[in-house]
């Protein structure tokens, strides 16, 4: 499938999975070759935001646009965490792809729709935009995973905090200790 396929397919599959409609689930393309599309559609909506957020002197330096992408990848590295977490704390009798592929895609029209929000507002509806990722996680483990309704919770809330705890984290461990005062 070419990328563009899989990204029709992608929204088409969401928009199912948002409105409960397990045939959603379907139309994610949940291989290696569908997990490349996904990642690279991704790295597209971040080099157009990163584009967007240069042509209005957002980002400084070259060095600022390599730490804004570098910033952009720790969101999937916690969302693969959590998959593979509850992959194997579950045993479930999924792949690896087929829960990451629409967690992709996820991610990838959340920072769509962030951006413009992000521009008009500053970080006014970041919390908002989170529980629209959550629910979307959510809806992800319901019909895709077919979990229950409180392992799909527990899923969308793994997932949630390691997309918050884990650039916080390299946060604390890169900045130099306050000097005694």
């Amino acid at each position: 499938m070419t990328v563009l396929k899989d990204l029709r397919n992608a929204v088409v599959g969401w928009y199912e999975l948002l409105r409960a409609r397990a045939r959603g689930a379907a139309r994610f393309n949940a291989t290696r070759a569908g997990l490349i599309n996904a990642l690279l559609s991704y790295v597209l909506v971040v080099i157009v935001t990163l584009v967007v957020q240069g042509s209005m002197g957002l980002l400084a330096s070259v060095s600022d646009v390599a730490i804004s992408a570098a910033v952009n990848v720790l969101p999937l590295l916690g969302l693969s965490l959590a998959i593979v977490l509850t992959l194997a704390a579950l045993r479930l009798e999924l792949s690896f792809p087929t829960l990451a592929v629409p967690a992709i895609y996820a991610m990838a029209f959340v920072l769509l729709i962030q951006l413009p929000l992000s521009l008009w507002t500053g970080g006014l509806f970041s919390n908002a935009i989170l529980a629209v990722l959550a629910f979307m996680l959510y809806r992800e483990a319901r019909e895709v995973g077919q979990m229950s309704i409180g392992v799909s919770i527990a899923f969308a809330a793994l997932c949630i905090i390691a997309l918050v705890a884990l650039p916080s984290g390299l946060y604390m461990l890169l900045v130099p200790a306050v000097p005694p005062a």
